[in-house]
Order: structure tokens, then C-alpha cells, then sequence
């Protein structure tokens, strides 16, 4: 990752809905999604959101995601949402073929 690959979330979002890396000062790297929980979860992941509280308008908010081992996926806003975001790089080729 070069420094010139971050892109501020105030110039500019991500066009698509899916994975990305995510920066913040406080946390550095970490992996996240740019979506709606409704459209970019799975089925039950999704009801599983709705029976801890999340509202139909919440699920369809655009925002950023994290995703954590031990609270699974949360909304990134506040003084938790990311400053800088990078699509994921291309995976490794491998020498093994």
C-alpha cells in the first residue's frame, strides 16, 4: 500500500457497495465494507441486526462498516467512521501453477 493510494472520504465515496480498507488515526488499518447492512449482508446476518434493534431505515443508510471477530459487523459513524478508504488490492499471483 502506498500512502498515494488513500482516498479522504471527503473527496470522494465508493462508487460500488463491497470491501474495502479503511483508515482512521486513532484504529489504522482495518477491513469494512461501503453498503447498506440490507443489501450487503447476508439474509440472516441481516435478521440478526433487526432482532438486536437495527430500524428498516438504519438497514438502508448508506455508510461505512468494520468488521470485528468479537462484535461482527458495525456501522462506522461518528467519531468512528473512517477519514481515509482504498479499494482491496489485487490478490497475489501464485508460482505454484
Amino acid at each position: 500500500m502506498k500512502a498515494e493510494d488513500w482516498i479522504s472520504v471527503k473527496d470522494r465515496l465508493p462508487e460500488d457497495f463491497g470491501d474495502i480498507l479503511l483508515y482512521r488515526e486513532d484504529a489504522g488499518v482495518f477491513s469494512g465494507f461501503y453498503g447498506n447492512a440490507a443489501e450487503c449482508l447476508s439474509d440472516n446476518h441481516y435478521r440478526h441486526l433487526v432482532s438486536e434493534g437495527l430500524t428498516e431505515d438504519e438497514g438502508f443508510k448508506v455508510d461505512f462498516f468494520g468488521y470485528d471477530f468479537d462484535s461482527g459487523i458495525f456501522r462506522l459513524d461518528g467519531k468512528e467512521a473512517p477519514e481515509y478508504w482504498m479499494p482491496l488490492p489485487k490478490p497475489p499471483i501464485s508460482n505454484l501453477e
